[in-house]
C-alpha cells in the first residue's frame, strides 16, 4: 500500500528536524570550553533557526493534509517520529551531546548535516515547483556547515593542538 504525503506533511518533518538541529547545537554550545567550536555550534544553531523559519514560511502556502486523526495530534506525533527517527529524539540528541568529547561532538554534527542534506535532496522531488530553489538553497547552507565541520576537524586534528575539556 503507497503512503503519500502532503506538501504541508513534508515541510512539518523538515521543521521537526531543524528543531532537533538547534537542541542539538544549543546543547553542544553549552558543553564545550573551546572558543572556535562554541563559536560554530552558536553559528549552526543560529543557521538552523533560519531554516526552521524558512519551511515553516513555506508550510503556510504547502497543500494541506487531509487525513482524519484517530486522536487529537496523531499526525503531529506521527511525523515528530519520523523526523526523530531520520535523526534522533531531542534528548538523545541532549544526552549525545553532553557525553561527546569535541571530536565526537564534531563526528556527530557532520552526520547530522549529512542526514539532512540527504532528506531534503528527497524533498527537491516532491515540493512544488516554485519552492524548489528554497529547499535548494538550504541544501547549499547545510553543505557548507559540512564544510565548516570538517575544516574545524582538521584543526582538532593538527599535531600539538589539545582538546582542553567539553
Amino acid at each position: 500500500m503507497a503512503i503519500f504525503f502532503s506538501g504541508e506533511e513534508i515541510l512539518k518533518v523538515a521543521v521537526a528536524i531543524e528543531e532537533n538541529g538547534i537542541v542539538f547545537y544549543e546543547q553542544l554550545m553549552l558543553g564545550t570550553r573551546r572558543a572556535e567550536l562554541k563559536t560554530t555550534f552558536e553559528y549552526l544553531a543560529g543557521q538552523e533557526k533560519v531554516h526552521k523559519r524558512v519551511f515553516s514560511e513555506m508550510m503556510q502556502k504547502a497543500g494541506k493534509s487531509y487525513t482524519v486523526e484517530s486522536y487529537p495530534g496523531e499526525e503531529a506525533a506521527y511525523l515528530k517520529s519520523l523526523a526523530d527517527s531520520v535523526l534522533f529524539s531531542p534528548d538523545k540528541l541532549k544526552e549525545l551531546a553532553r557525553k561527546s568529547t569535541d571530536q565526537e561532538a564534531l563526528d556527530y554534527s557532520l552526520g547530522f548535516e549529512k542526514d539532512a542534506v540527504l532528506f531534503y535532496q528527497g524533498m527537491v522531488g516532491i515540493v512544488r515547483e516554485q519552492d524548489r530553489k528554497t529547499v535548494d538553497w538550504v541544501i547549499g547552507q547545510e553543505k557548507n556547515h559540512i564544510t565548516r565541520i570538517l575544516e574545524l576537524k582538521a584543526l582538532l586534528a593538527s599535531p600539538g593542538i589539545q582538546e582542553y575539556g567539553h
